[in-house]
């Protein structure tokens, strides 16, 4: 298909259908050359050298949000470098400025309509397991026991990490990330707290919340995500997730493969929320419902409005040279600690391990070498630096983890030392439909709508069905 053909059938669907479709790759035949770790090419070029010969297209969907820099930045490098390296090769990037909820929609009606899908697709790993399941993703087994880096330069963590349920790797990771608990040192002098800070359990969280209400009554005392708007995944992984595994409970059982019932570990977790929300300790209600509640978290840290918050270690991409909110003195005025667990406990503290966003390959690509060369060139030594200096997510190859480059910037070795407290879930087909029913079930606790104890009971009597009755414990 050419690209006057294929944009020709885009913007015809677009009209009849008003749905958002991506182009396909090219139909003609694909390189079989590797890779190099440093993302140069090894091979021969695409084509015969032949400029009157139709070159090969190799198509590329990611979302782009606007505010926040990637992937659009790395994967419009990664373009000029690949075409550089392969005369006779077309990348063509499809951006799509949606919410990850829509995003994930739309690339889905297109892997469902089979006949027009983009050859690599940007995905967060929550989407893999089901959308591999269903046909949607290939499996990259073969081509990463090829490739030298995928053994040489990934720890065994972030590979066995990024198997799926059925054994196959269907995405290569670009980051790494978790969660922990941002302060402004402002604030906190203000307040009468210590700084450092350093919480023992959760009273201490709300102990500090109380002080900066009482005493700086300009600030917002803490916030916690708990609004399904900005996406379901927010509430559930920067809020319910650490709290829950900050007790003795689990959500999912790895060595059953099964998930758990909600017992007292979640409803203290929802009795935390419940209980600094009614206090009003946390953000209004009106900001925790706007589907742009992540970008609050800039400003009202730079201006002094915000007491803490538990977030990723992402969020300096705001504060950085060129960034929505540039602030030069953000490292000196925010602090980084670890969410504590419940009571203090053995271990005292926790985090929510989360694996980072990456690239997969349509199981239906038009040129699957082809798209498995781009990949391979796009997650090299170069593009992830790109990647993870521009996003402030830690990196997952070892040769960038170790280069200056990445290790100089503030708050890298803060968030790396909390990934020994991490907690990570398992990539089941499951996740998606538990995160909705979580997700509903903490913004209603938030709102006052359901009480912790109703919480406890709606989760149990809706788990059968959302996961199925044989992988549930209850």
């Amino acid at each position: 298909m050419t690209r006057s053909r294929r944009t020709a059938r885009f913007a015809s669907l677009v009209l009849t259908a008003g749905l958002l479709v991506v182009a396909c790759g090219g139909d003609s035949d694909e390189s079989s050359g590797t890779t190099s770790g440093n993302g140069t090419t090894n091979d021969t070029t695409a084509t015969s050298g032949d400029p009157a010969a139709e070159k090969q297209v190799v198509s590329v969907a990611y979302n782009s949000t606007g505010s926040f820099p990637e992937p659009d930045a790395t994967l419009k490098a990664a373009e000029t470098a690949f075409e550089a390296a392969n005369p006779g090769v077309d990348v063509e990037l499809i951006s799509i400025t949606a919410s990850d909820d829509d995003y994930h929609t739309k690339m889905q009606l297109q892997l469902q309509a089979g006949d027009d899908v983009a050859d690599v697709m940007y995905f967060s790993p929550n989407w893999v397991d089901a959308d591999a399941a269903a046909g949607y993703l290939a499996p990259l087994d073969d081509a990463l026991a090829a490739w030298p880096d995928w053994e040489a330069q990934f720890p065994e963590a972030v590979r066995s990490g990024s198997v799926s349920a059925d054994g196959s790797t269907y995405m290569v990771p670009w980051s790494s990330n978790d969660i922990g608990i941002w302060y402004n040192k402002d604030v906190f002098k203000k307040a009468g707290l210590p700084v450092p800070w350093e919480p023992k359990s959760w009273e201490d969280l709300t102990a500090a919340a109380e002080a900066i209400k009482a005493n700086v009554p300009d600030a917002i005392p803490m916030h916690l995500y708990a609004g399904k708007a900005s996406g379901i995944t927010d509430a559930i992984l920067k809020t319910f997730q650490p709290l829950m595994y900050g007790t003795d409970d689990v959500l999912y059982d790895t060595a059953t493969s099964k998930w758990q019932p909600a017992e007292k570990g979640f409803l203290d977790a929802m009795t935390f929320i419940s209980d600094s929300y009614s206090a009003e300790l946390t953000a209004p209600t009106q900001d925790v419902l706007n589907a742009q509640i992540w970008s609050y978290i800039g400003p009202w840290m730079k201006d002094t409005q915000l007491g803490f918050v538990l977030d990723g270690n992402w969020m300096s991409f705001a504060w950085l040279p060129g960034g929505q909110y540039e602030w030069p003195e953000w490292s000196d005025v925010l602090g980084i600690t670890a969410i504590p667990t419940q009571s203090g406990g053995a271990a005292g503290k926790v985090t929510m391990g989360l694996r980072g966003p990456g690239l997969v390959r349509a199981a239906k690509s038009d040129s699957p070498e082809l798209a498995q060369k781009f990949i391979e060139f796009a997650v090299g030594v170069e593009h992830s630096l790109s990647f993870s200096v521009n996003s402030s997510q830690l990196a997952v190859r070892n040769d960038v983890a170790a280069m200056p480059e990445y290790t100089d910037r503030p708050t890298v070795g803060d968030f790396t030392a909390l990934l020994q407290y991490a907690h990570y879930i398992p990539l089941t087909e499951q996740n998606g439909k538990v995160e909705v029913l979580l997700a509903g079930i903490i913004e209603d606790v938030a709102l006052g709508k359901k009480s912790p104890e109703e919480a406890v009971a709606k989760y149990n009597d809706e788990m059968p069905a959302t996961v199925g009755a044989e992988h549930y414990a209850g």
